[in-house]
């Protein structure tokens, strides 16, 4: 195997991984981007996987990417650190200029939860309400421990919440269960603050308008936050958001998801960031970066990566695509040619019930139009 250091990846070739590889690990995962050569030629990339690697001390899993054909395998940047190979009187030539600039703002890919150096956030309530105080719901035994986890990774670990011992507001928590199995712990703000929360008067955009101003470009990338409004402080109405649980009650030091008026705080905060740079959609949680070239495509993903850097903002490297000819935002697909519907909106037409009223065949009329914007 030969080590590249202007590769950022490590590369099997699919015959190879077959041969040594390929039972350390069940099927290939989905790699988001879009790879190409020191010539500027496309990498088929089949996937990645998870192989063990023994190297001197180390012993243990480390990510490959596995490409089709008979291409030279590499072993590259990602396996640097943890093997402990230094390159002296090296210097990187003909590397991915969207993985270096990666690597340059790695600070933004943190495991920790970002915190906006901003003025904390104030919820607004109504005038003389009293406080709404509700217990704990019983949440099924088969969640509980996850639960648990949870809320020392919240309390301990990220410093988002703190146990109280009194508290005026009192709010039963939901959890719900993420693709990645993970539990996020949400507050039914529903049955206590929102009825009482003064209404968030900024204007979201329609996704239809976005669309419509949507910048046309060849290549593009989509980045996503790290548990979103919990990047933003709240001051001293962060109690209006304390949370009952098995495990006792505990005070948001965050915005919450389930706040009435989060997305309308989020959302602001994200236009008044990076609204006026070309180029790019900040849409809640995603930011969608539309360019003509690779060259602007890191011009902008620089400018973006340092106005993130500046306020404290984290990103989930795993969720972002870099590079890529196409994406999916806002429920459709994106690409050089144009904005497409994504084969799950088309399924929903293609398998849509004969309407047998007025009322149904208005709705799949509706759904038929929106999808054809």
């Amino acid at each position: 195997m030969e080590v590249d250091s202007g590769a950022a990846f490590t590369v099997l070739s699919e015959h190879v991984y077959r041969r040594v590889a390929s039972g350390t690990q069940g099927r290939l995962e989905v790699f988001p981007q879009r790879l190409q050569d020191f010539q500027g030629r496309k990498i088929h990339v089949l996937g990645t996987a998870s192989v063990i690697v023994e190297y001197g001390t180390y012993h243990g899993r480390l990510m490959v990417l596995v490409v089709k054909g008979q291409r030279s395998s590499l072993l590259g940047r990602n396996w640097f650190r943890p093997l402990g190979i230094r390159l002296t009187g090296v210097y990187q030539l003909n590397s991915d200029p969207i993985e270096a600039l990666i690597d340059e703002y790695s600070d933004l890919f943190s495991e920790n939860i970002g915190s906006v150096k901003a003025p904390p956030i104030k919820l607004h309530i109504e005038e003389n309400v009293a406080p709404i105080q509700m217990n704990a719901r019983k949440v099924p035994f088969a969640l509980r421990d996850h639960i648990s986890l949870e809320l020392h990774r919240l309390v301990v670990g990220q410093g988002v919440l703190e146990p109280v011992e009194y508290t005026d507001w009192a709010t039963p928590i939901v959890p719900v269960i993420k693709e990645d199995g993970r539990i996020r712990i949400c507050g039914d703000y529903k049955c206590t603050v929102n009825k009482v929360l003064k209404k968030d008067m900024y204007q979201i955009p329609a996704v239809s308008d976005i669309l419509t101003t949507l910048k046309k470009g060849k290549i593009f990338a989509k980045l996503d936050f790290a548990q979103t409004y919990q990047q933003l402080p709240v001051e001293d109405s962060a109690k209006l958001q304390t949370i009952i649980t098995h495990k006792g009650a505990f005070r948001p030091k965050r915005l919450q998801f389930g706040i009435a008026s989060a997305p309308g705080i989020f959302q602001k905060f994200m236009d008044t960031l990076l609204g006026n740079v070309d180029g790019v959609v900040p849409y809640f949680d995603d930011v969608l970066v539309v360019a003509g070239s690779v060259r602007e495509l890191v011009m902008v993903l620089k400018e973006v990566f340092e106005r993130l850097r500046r306020v404290g903002i984290c990103l989930k490297r795993e969720k972002c695509v870099f590079g890529s000819d196409s994406v999916t935002f806002l429920g459709y697909r994106i690409d050089a040619l144009g904005i497409h519907p994504t084969a799950g909106k088309l399924s929903a037409i293609h398998n849509a019930p004969s309407s047998k009223n007025k009322m149904e065949l208005q709705a799949f009329l509706g759904t038929a139009t929106s999808i054809a914007r």
